[in-house]
């Protein structure tokens, strides 16, 4: 009898396992997302200094672009002084296809209904967002973000956050890099990083991303401020220079995720002198000689043993994002 109810209790156990991870696995492993169906709306949305669109759906109202229905939206252009608001609860795709938005004030991107808002960098796109005095993050969502693609996204967060959302954060590619003030990336539920090649440089605490990440991630809380314009490189045990990058801004906290980032140990180094292409303050190519290796917490040898690998002090208790609606 009592090894029956022992075998009982190990098959409830199991139960509620597979459970757990059946309910979770839709967040976690459903990132293969397609950009392009068939089913949804498309429309082109051309910024500018008349801002046009395909669709009467978008509304057009002092330099700002609101989204008011799902579907996937075509983007290129520069907004000046203008946000895209996403006004609809419907899922979104943003194809960004060299975009360029600067707000002196608010955020350049708005999700205030969506719970799923996918941005896609164009393949050979370069896209640059930038916000401003009021703002709380560059990028804000009340629902799960997911950033894919094979272009590039230069953030600059100038008064607080580079991406805050009440949802799960999921990048599954691209070249970006984030630039904020305090947070690099303020999530409240989970931060995976899949893919991509991936620099975050601020000054406050960090999200660590979720073991269930494909990628390894490097996280850095030094204890010093670098200043802007800092040359950067993570370097292998061998001593091949592999991720050069500069510092956009002064910072004191560190992020940076590639494929290139095994099991192992590296050094991160200073003042490296790089010969190759400066694009968005990541080095493409090149020749990189120099550089002073970076000591933290007596140690100047930092080894990748997870998909989250941190140094220095550790911040452990994530700022819940402001209510955004």
């Amino acid at each position: 009898m009592r090894k029956r109810k022992v075998l009982i209790i190990i098959i409830a156990i199991l139960l509620i396992i597979i459970g757990g991870f059946l309910l979770l696995r839709p967040i976690f492993f459903n990132n293969d997302l397609e950009v392009i169906n068939n089913n949804v709306n498309k429309i082109d949305i051309t910024l500018g200094g008349n801002h046009t669109s395909s669709d009467d759906s978008v509304k057009i109202s002092n330099n700002n672009i609101y989204l008011n229905k799902g579907g996937i939206y075509n983007i290129k252009g520069i907004l000046n002084n203008g946000t895209i608001y996403i006004d609809t609860s419907d899922d979104v795709t943003l194809n960004l296809n060299n975009v360029t938005i600067v707000n002196e004030t608010n955020s350049v991107i708005d999700n205030r209904k969506s719970q799923k808002v996918i941005i896609n960098l164009n393949e050979g796109s370069n896209n640059i967002l930038s916000d401003g005095n009021n703002s709380v993050a560059a990028i804000k969502s009340v629902g799960d973000l997911y950033i894919e693609g094979s272009g590039k996204l230069l953030i600059y967060a100038n008064n607080n956050n580079g991406i805050n959302t009440n949802g799960n954060l999921i990048i599954d590619g691209g070249f970006i890099y984030i630039a904020a003030l305090n947070d690099v990336f303020n999530v409240l539920k989970e931060l995976l990083i899949n893919n991509g090649y991936v620099i975050g440089i601020g000054n406050n605490t960090m999200k660590e991303p979720n073991e269930l990440s494909k990628q390894n991630t490097f996280l850095f809380n030094f204890n010093e401020t670098f200043s802007e314009n800092t040359t950067l490189s993570i370097s292998s045990s061998t001593n091949d220079y592999l991720l050069n990058f500069i510092a956009l801004r002064d910072f004191k906290t560190l992020i940076i995720s590639h494929s290139v980032l095994k099991k192992g140990n590296y050094h991160i180094l200073r003042d490296i002198e790089c010969s190759g292409k400066l694009v968005n303050g990541i080095y493409i190519d090149g020749e990189v000689t120099g550089g002073e290796r970076i000591v933290l917490s007596l140690a100047d040898t930092f080894s990748i043993n997870g998909k989250s690998n941190w140094y220095g002090k550790k911040t452990i208790n994530i700022t819940k994002p402001d209510n955004f609606i």
